[in-house]
């Protein structure tokens, strides 16, 4: 969402109530070579649908309004034809990026080095990672770093779900922090959803949630390199109930700031099937639309989607960070500026 295109559909959206997916996070595959602790996925690994399709699934988006892409998994790079997607994304002039364990980065470098960011998944300091993901897979994540730097990829950074194991010892969240600092990327904190295999990965309780968070708004104040905005965190912190973690139409909950959820209006959840949902935290609350099965507009398609997500207000962070810049907080708009002029600079 970084060029004028996104923010122009943002202010076409305001004046016509026209649903634009601005955004897309697109899962293009289930299947993944590792067996992480925390993740379920791999129970669902379905055969990859073709990419005549996945070119369909592009051209609709497009057609609708897409503006920025994010691809993940599974395991993204497990697609042979990765590559052939991404080209074709950019193609119709969207922006990628690309979420991804880091395994194979190095095998798929000059299939994915046009991107325009780059997410790691490190779970932790490297006996945490490990210990999650597997042995080595801390220096994986290290080499992938080194490449796509080597390789003209500008925006990587690294991505840490505040587990209750990340949150039990707060100097993990500094480890991280340092790892981003060295490698001159960003680091993003996020809060987690869904089920999970190792109890170990459970969520934290929420006195343990608060002190993360708070410590990661101060770290933000004295400039450590953190992606999302000082708002998100803070906007998760005002949060009345971190054990609720949803509130529904004709709930009225006390939020300081409310943000009006955009999922499903300038930001939807694509499945590698090509279900469609408003967003990925509502898979199990609404019954997809299926975008190879649907015979009407792409507008009309979001209309109905929206008909059936009664989900208002969230505080998982990467939406309410979307929420935020749908909504142009001034705060929020003012430091992305921040953050282009620096790069330009």
């Amino acid at each position: 969402m970084k060029n004028f295109g996104a923010l122009s559909a943002v202010v076409r959206n305001r004046i016509s109530r026209k649903n634009i997916p601005i955004r897309a996070v697109w899962k293009v595959t289930k299947v993944c070579n590792l067996r992480c602790k925390h993740c379920l996925e791999h129970k669902f690994q379905d055969k990859d649908v073709p990419l005549d399709k996945m070119k369909y699934i592009l051209d609709k988006l497009a057609e609708a309004g897409t503006k920025h892409l994010s691809i993940n998994g599974g395991e993204p790079l497990m697609r042979k034809d990765i590559g052939e997607i991404i080209r074709y994304a950019k193609k119709l002039g969207m922006s990628v990026g690309i979420t991804t364990n880091g395994s194979l980065l190095p095998h798929k470098i000059n299939e994915i080095k046009g991107i325009d960011i780059l997410g790691l998944s490190l779970d932790g300091p490297k006996s945490i990672h490990d210990y999650i993901r597997g042995k080595g897979q801390f220096d994986e994540v290290m080499t992938a770093i080194k490449i796509a730097r080597e390789n003209g990829i500008k925006n990587v950074y690294i991505n840490t779900v505040l587990t209750k194991i990340m949150c039990d010892k707060p100097e993990y969240i500094d480890e991280i922090a340092k790892i981003a600092k060295e490698n001159k990327i960003k680091c993003n904190f996020v809060t987690m959803y869904g089920d999970v295999r190792d109890m170990s990965m459970a969520k934290p309780s929420d006195e343990q949630l608060k002190r993360a968070i708070l410590k990661i708004i101060e770290m933000k104040k004295r400039g450590v390199p953190i992606l999302f905005s000082k708002f998100t965190y803070q906007y998760l912190l005002d949060w009345p109930d971190l054990s609720r973690e949803k509130y529904y139409a004709g709930e009225n909950p006390n939020i300081k700031s409310k943000l009006k959820c955009k999922s499903g209006v300038l930001s939807i959840a694509v499945e590698a099937n090509g279900d469609v949902y408003p967003c990925n935290m509502v898979k199990d609350e609404v019954k997809p639309i299926n975008i190879f099965e649907f015979k009407g507009s792409f507008s009309e398609l979001l209309d109905e989607l929206n008909k059936r997500n009664k989900c208002r207000y969230c505080y998982y962070g990467c939406y309410c960070e979307a929420n935020a810049l749908f909504a142009l907080k001034p705060s929020i708009l003012a430091e992305y500026a921040r953050n282009t002029v620096k790069k330009i600079l």
